[in-house]
């Protein structure tokens, strides 16, 4: 297999074959996936093509997140949906033919559809769960989500509750569920505490210096400096 990835080393697990560097690749079938490390959620296209996330700078109204396409034969990439407010967890359609992502919109999160084709982006659903890109992100930017196998529905999660938007109309059908949960519920551990005494022991000590001379030392505490005998006198 070419590759143009810049790894170190590489070690393999079944279908998985990750690198000690930056990327790890995954094959399913014919079709190999690039991913970046640190960044998240890729989702492969049909043939020897791929998705992957790329960059990061923290401004969620800029571009911390591109979604790249890396040719496995040629082991070139390049920036694939680029934009205003990121582009993350692409998945692609059942036909191949479009690609569902999630960016941020001013202060909301947005499911979006890109026209491989055409290069055509289009909002569809704007009720998403805010993402994460600004943040640390090492369960991913977004919750997953899927295409309906027919390629007319997307299956995503939102406010609690699991939805089935329908990619032509953009309306979104919450989909029923309910669960049996057993919590079992513990008293908080109380302590009683007096309230500004007139004396209390100090936690923290900053700037502790020993005199030259080994017989004092000087420190601040509460915005205040205080100076002790050593080894047991009382500071002042």
């Amino acid at each position: 297999m070419r590759s143009g990835l810049p790894t170190e080393s590489t070690s393999s697990h079944g279908n998985i074959t990750a690198t000690r560097a930056r990327w790890v690749l995954v094959r399913c079938g014919s079709i190999i996936l690039a991913v970046e490390m640190d960044y998240s959620s890729p989702n492969a296209a049909t043939g020897n093509r791929m998705l992957a996330n790329h960059a990061y700078n923290k401004d969620p109204y800029g571009v911390i997140y591109v979604i790249q396409r890396l040719d496995m034969q040629t082991g070139k990439t390049s920036q694939f949906i680029n934009g205003q407010g990121g582009s993350v967890r692409p998945q692609v359609s059942p036909d191949g033919k479009t690609i569902a992502f999630v960016r941020r919109v001013r202060l909301k999160t947005v499911l979006f559809l890109y026209d491989v084709e055409s290069g055509k982006e289009t909002p569809i659903f704007d009720n998403l769960n805010r993402d994460a890109q600004e943040t640390w992100a090492i369960f991913g930017v977004h919750p997953g989500f899927s295409w309906t196998p027919d390629g007319r529905n997307i299956v995503i999660s939102a406010k609690g509750h699991l939805w089935r938007v329908n990619v032509q109309t953009k309306e979104a059908t919450q989909i029923p569920f309910t669960c049996h949960v057993k919590q079992s519920i513990t008293e908080a551990v109380h302590f009683p505490q007096e309230v500004a005494p007139d004396k209390f022991e100090v936690k923290m000590l900053r700037f502790v210096t020993v005199s030259p001379d080994q017989k004092s030392v000087a420190y601040t505490a509460l915005g205040k400096l205080y100076i002790k005998q050593l080894p047991d006198g009382a500071p002042k």
